[in-house]
């Protein structure tokens, strides 16, 4: 006989219920719930049953009313654990965080191997930041259901949130292993190989992902953004331009396009997408989008507006921790805290604007270990009395990013002379050898670092050189035939650099220290490469330019990956080289 025609006792139609649900049969569930509820009022299984219809129609207040009623006329151990994890799960998609992981804790005390309610309470904690309980949790329920997928990916999404990338990856593979024709289990994996910065592993998951599927508009994002990494802005312009054909409103997806676009020199196109995004409601990748378009104005010259939109990257960060108001450029207000932000080249970078703040107000200038020393090297600062710039905490009454000095200053153009100095510029005797100094990588940490590194053996044509004394300007690394140098403080390579006739540098804090010093640098760029030397004169003899007055950069002339890209790079290098010393 069909369950249609069922004449049983409201047991029957309990199952009856709960086996549409299953199917996803939601209209014949609830009608079955309904009879139930019509001759047994307030039964909890059926009112748990129908709130469970309810947050699969994504009604989560109706859900909420009736798991609560459910579960306050629960009386035996499963009709609790049903009733709460479902008022949990209602309850934290209605952001009510604590009250819905009570209700969670509740029904895991009914059931603890409740496998929803394990995952939505690790969803509670996250939601809490509560991030190791959360996941000492979900490990402790993994062990007993080691091929549920839902939990695998919830310990994924914890270890990301963690910044423990490298086992979230991990994490992914034994998702895709357990599903290895599932798209969706490649596609994640190859996520989260690019977060933990295994780039071919990232690209050759992602690349089966859409073998065994579909070139989803994510995945074909996430395909752009790891050919972007690696160097091959070809295939990320295609990858990108076709997922965000398909998703025209993703501002994400968005971003990304005009990002790779920025990159390959489609400034205006670029520009027009920022703008869409930028005048958005979406707050993050509005912001997102704003931040872009500064740095591209400012590459461009457009300062003004470039460092108004510069400031649009706040909102992309940790917030400041010292609690004090912002700084908006006024005099006399006493002591402003300035810190730093970023890496230690936009530390050096932006250090030229601490002299105009500092005759504006008192300041304290708190900068990381790295930068050491930077202050004593600033000879602007050295006309202001005593105790008006300090390194220690001092009471303070508004504080400011050093990033953000050129926005409240209202600079224009920065000036590109010499901001720094230490110790003497380094005289070489005639008939010496020119003493050049090289930098060859930067951090690993970087997203784009393969893009801006290089291997050693690539510089093998430019260090044949004959007649060059070559200094090694890298930290950490002692090797045959280049001169280990003095770098354990910022002042010690200072010193180095001015002892150097040039500095060859890829895009690290060394070449900005070297242009801060005023010292011949020339940069080995990416293609594209950073906001910052959009306006540096490149080697084929544009006038100066930029931001260091003896900055010149040499950069590949197409789009292609590493590191064939910088063969003819090198060959440049060495010829200019032998031509600037009379080799």
């Amino acid at each position: 006989m069909s369950e249609d025609f069922v004449n049983g006792d409201d047991t029957d139609q309990v199952s009856i219920g709960w086996a549409r649900l299953a199917r996803g049969d939601l209209q014949g569930a609830e009608s079955a719930f309904r009879l139930v509820d019509a001759t047994s009022a307030g039964r909890p299984d059926a009112l748990t049953g129908l709130a469970q219809i309810s947050l699969a129609r994504g009604d989560w207040a109706r859900a909420a009313g009736l798991a609560g009623m459910a579960a306050r006329a629960s009386r035996s151990e499963s009709q609790h654990a049903g009733s709460h994890a479902a008022l949990g799960r209602a309850l934290l998609r209605l952001g009510h965080s604590e009250a819905a992981r009570a209700a969670l804790h509740v029904a895991l005390l009914h059931d603890p191997l409740h496998i929803q309610a394990n995952a939505d309470l690790a969803d509670a904690l996250i939601a809490l930041g509560r991030l190791d309980e959360a996941l000492n949790l979900v490990d402790a329920i993994v062990v007993l259901a080691q091929t549920d997928v839902g939990l695998r990916l919830k310990r994924a999404q914890i270890l990301g949130f963690m910044g423990r990338h490298d086992e979230a990856a991990r994490e992914f593979r034994v998702i895709a292993d357990l599903r290895p024709d599932d798209p969706a289990a490649a596609a994640n994996l190859g996520a989260g190989l690019f977060v933990s910065g295994d780039l071919d592993a990232a690209a050759e998951a992602l690349d089966q992902a859409v073998r065994i599927g579909s070139a989803t508009p994510e995945t074909l994002n996430n395909i752009g953004l790891v050919a972007m990494a690696r160097g091959d802005l070809g295939r990320a312009g295609h990858a990108l331009h076709d997922a965000h054909q398909a998703t025209p409103a993703d501002p994400r997806i968005a971003n990304n396009y005009a990002t790779v676009l920025q990159e390959l020199g489609s400034h205006a196109e670029a520009e027009r997408l920022y703008r869409g995004i930028a005048g958005t409601k979406d707050g993050l990748e509005a912001s997102r989008a704003g931040f872009n378009l500064g740095t591209l104005m400012l590459g461009s010259g457009r300062w003004s507006e470039g460092w108004r939109f510069f400031e649009q990257r706040l909102a992309l960060a940790i917030p400041a921790g010292s609690g004090l108001p912002d700084w908006r450029g006024d005099s006399g207000t006493g002591c402003v805290l300035i810190e730093a932000e970023q890496g230690l080249g936009d530390v050096i970078q932006f250090a030229r604007f601490l002299s105009a703040a500092a005759a504006r107000v008192p300041v304290v200038v708190r900068l990381p270990e790295t930068a050491a020393g930077l202050l004593d090297m600033i000879p602007a600062l050295r006309a202001f009395p005593p105790g008006h710039i300090r390194t220690a905490d001092a009471e303070c009454v508004a504080r400011c990013s050093l990033l953000s000095l050129p926005a409240i200053l209202e600079a224009g153009a920065p000036s590109n002379a010499p901001y720094l100095a230490t110790g003497p510029v380094g005289t070489r005797s005639p008939g010496t050898e020119p003493v050049v100094g090289i930098v060859w990588r930067g951090s690993p940490r970087y997203r784009f670092d393969r893009r801006r590194s290089l291997q050693l053996a690539q510089l093998a044509p430019l260090l044949a050189t004959r007649g060059v004394t070559w200094w090694n300007l890298q930290r950490d690394v002692d090797v045959p035939g280049l001169r280990s140098v003095d770098l354990t403080t910022l002042k010690a390579t200072a010193d180095a650099i001015m002892a150097c006739d040039l500095v060859i540098a890829v895009d690290t804090a060394v070449a900005h220290l070297a242009g801060a010093l005023g010292r011949p640098v020339w940069l080995l760029n990416r293609f594209g490469g950073d906001w910052r030397w959009y306006d540096a004169p490149h080697s084929d003899g544009l006038a100066p330019g930029g931001w260091y007055r003896d900055l010149v950069q040499f950069q590949p002339e197409q789009p292609s990956p590493p590191p064939g890209c910088w063969e003819d790079v090198i060959l440049h290098v060495g010829r200019a080289l032998r031509a600037r010393f009379g080799l």
